[in-house]
């Protein structure tokens, strides 16, 4: 180790512009590559934008929960806003009663709001759809969320004078055009067991985001207790992605290992000196090889590290406004599988210049000096 400290110490004094040369072409490297990945699957995932399906999440509850839409410390209300934050759009509680009379042989009962301070709370913007369709009365009113109501609009299938659910009184203030028997009330009214949860996003959410809800209800219901949608992340399309990432890792990284080359390969000339002296004290070859590749190791180490956290500096300051998705990409460890990469492969080029150099006769070093 003592010999790896005094070679740092004169690579770093006595060749200060190839050190920094060094470090910095390994730093950028992994930039570099961090960069070509954030951005080619920030674009892949708004390509996906236009597909519902991609910002869409359906829960089927096998074991029925129930849900209080008015209460912000509800389980499922409160991790759903914990977990997703503002790209919630829509939440959408729905529970289903049996009844033969009509047509499906159930009864919808639905209760819509985006997640906020008090529950789900009132959406203009959902609201409008539901009144542009609603043709006779009115639609839920934001004082209807406030107050907690327990009114409704009720589809033309659902032909009853008043509506209830779960023995709770429902006054019906509106109908709209459809077949089918569906009953919407307020989000904050709602309390009662649900059967079904549909999220929409105004992103997409990430796989991360999605691993953390199925475990949320995991916790409240079981890991049998419910159905969900696959992650949709365009996988039919992934295989073109994956190329154009390789190619990219691939480019950057002979570009590295290229650059890396001349440069160790310099250094290694300029040590022969050092080179000699250790193998007339004895020193072996194995020897001489570990501690010029231990030596690799500790700059490598600095520089992958110093681009890795170049990047996520970048990331946080300013690349996250420009390409949104790059964010989803934090807890895959795909930026660590970049570092990895550019590490890897200056450690394999480092261990066959050394023992390449290393292996050199001692008289052959002596006339070359």
């Amino acid at each position: 180790m003592f010999i790896v400290i005094k070679n740092l110490r004169r690579l770093f004094t006595g060749q200060r512009l190839f050190a920094l040369l060094i470090i910095l072409t390994q730093a950028l490297g992994v930039f570099a590559l961090c960069f070509c990945v954030s951005v080619l699957y920030n674009n892949h995932y708004e390509l996906l934008e236009s597909d519902s399906k991609a910002r869409s999440i359906s829960i089927n509850l096998l074991q029925p929960l129930k849900v209080n839409g008015g209460d912000d410390n509800d389980s499922l209300v409160k991790g759903i806003r914990e977990i997703f934050g503002e790209n919630v759009n829509e939440v959408l509680l729905m529970s289903f009663e049996a009844e033969e009379a009509y047509e499906g042989g159930v009864v919808g009962y639905v209760a819509t709001g985006r997640p906020g301070e008090g529950g789900l709370t009132y959406s203009e913007e959902i609201m409008d759809t539901l009144r542009v369709q609603t043709n006779s009365g009115r639609s839920l009113s934001e004082d209807d969320f406030l107050q907690r109501k327990r009114v409704c609009v009720v589809t033309t299938g659902y032909d009853r004078s008043s509506a209830s659910i779960e023995g709770t009184q429902l006054e019906i203030v509106g109908r709209r055009d459809m077949e089918l028997a569906i009953v919407w009330l307020p989000a904050t009214t709602w309390n009662f067991v649900t059967h079904s949860v549909k999220l929409t996003f105004y992103r997409i959410p990430t796989q991360v985001d999605y691993d953390r809800y199925c475990r949320l209800m995991d916790g409240l219901v079981g890991p049998d207790g419910y159905e969900i949608s696959p992650y949709f992340a365009g996988n039919d399309d992934m295989k073109a992605l994956y190329r154009t990432v390789a190619f990219a890792v691939g480019g950057v990284s002979v570009l590295v290992l290229g650059t890396l080359m001349v440069l160790y390969g310099y250094i290694y000339e300029t040590r022969r000196d050092v080179l000699v002296k250790m193998k007339l004290c004895g020193c072996s070859k194995a020897y001489a090889a570990r501690c010029y590749i231990t030596e690799s190791l500790l700059i490598s180490t600095a520089a992958a590290l110093m681009g890795l956290g170049i990047f996520a500096l970048c990331e946080k300051l300013w690349l996250v406004k420009y390409y949104p998705y790059t964010a989803s990409l934090s807890g895959t460890g795909a930026y660590a599988g970049c570092m990895a990469v550019v590490f890897t492969l200056v450690m394999v080029e480092n261990m066959i210049m050394s023992f390449a150099n290393a292996s050199v006769s001692l008289k052959e070093q002596l006339r070359s000096l």
